[in-house]
Parts: C-alpha cells; sequence; structure tokens
C-alpha cells in the first residue's frame, strides 16, 4: 500500500511560522511594518505572490518575491542541515556513512576527511541557527581534524 499524504492547511507540520519569518525579513528589507504572526496566518492562501500582496501591497510583490524565495530557501537549508550541531551528530552521521558504504566502500579515514571537506564549506545562513548551532559545528570540525591528525600520525609511524 503505498500513501501520499498532503497537508495544505499546517495541521500537521507548521509551515506558518516559517512563513511569517520570511514576511517579517522582506517588510524589513523592504522597510514596511512588520506584520504579527495572526495576520500572516489568516492571509496565506491563494499563492506567495498573492498573500504578499496582501500583506505588502501590490506594487512591492515584483521586489518581494525573490526576497521572500531566497529566505525560505535559507530556512529550510539550516533545517535540513541542523544535525551538524546538535548532540545527534554522531547517530545521523554513522546512518549517512552506513548507506554509503551500501553503494561503495569507504574508510574512516576517508569518511572523516569527507566530513571535514564538507563542515569547512558549510554556513549557516539563519541567526538562529548560527547562534544555537554553529558553536557546536566548530567542535565536531576540531574532533575530525584531531582525529585526522591522529590517522596521519599512526600511518607516518608505521613506515
Amino acid at each position: 500500500m503505498k500513501t501520499v499524504l498532503f497537508d495544505l492547511d499546517g495541521t500537521l507540520i507548521d509551515h506558518f511560522t516559517t512563513i511569517h519569518r520570511c514576511v517579517v525579513f522582506v517588510q524589513q528589507q523592504l522597510k514596511l511594518p512588520e506584520s504579527d504572526y495572526a495576520t500572516v496566518r489568516a492571509t496565506v492562501g491563494g499563492s506567495v505572490p498573492i498573500t504578499l500582496g496582501k500583506l505588502l501591497g501590490k506594487e512591492y510583490v515584483e521586489a518581494a518575491l525573490p526576497m521572500f524565495k531566497n529566505h525560505f530557501e535559507q530556512i529550510i537549508c539550516d533545517a535540513d542541515l541542523d544535525y551538524l550541531g546538535r548532540n545527534d551528530f554522531e547517530d545521523i552521521s554513522s546512518n549517512l556513512l552506513k548507506e554509503l558504504e551500501i553503494n561503495q566502500k569507504i574508510t574512516n579515514f576517508n569518511w572523516l576527511q569527507i566530513q571535514e571537506k564538507f563542515l569547512k564549506s558549510h554556513s549557516y545562513f539563519t541567526l538562529t541557527s548560527l547562534k544555537s548551532r554553529e558553536k557546536n559545528k566548530q567542535k565536531r570540525l576540531t574532533n575530525i581534524q584531531d582525529l585526522l591528525k591522529t590517522y596521519e600520525a599512526t600511518r607516518t609511524s608505521r613506515k
């Protein structure tokens, strides 16, 4: 049995908080008065351009739409990679390694190199993620770099 579930009204997941954050971001950028959560929630419907038109005024929609979309994507990206700064990083990382090993053989050293490269290049977008996750993410990077140094020292001493 296959099931497809659509949550168009926010019954299962609160989409309105993210939408509200994006609307307020756009309003701040355009130096417009900020809408409260209840107003945004009551206004959402039809499409993003329609909602922005109601909240900002139709004359701002063209300028607001790319800002809204970009900020929304940043929030989603940060949510997707939130685990990088959480306490369950090791568990999630281990599960990802198991998935990768299904298709290819990866040594622990190679896996640490992959993680180091990714963590060095990753940047959080939102202030919330920067404040709540960046410090732990940097600790993870330091731990991985220390492990890589240990692997390198062990390899060198065996030669």
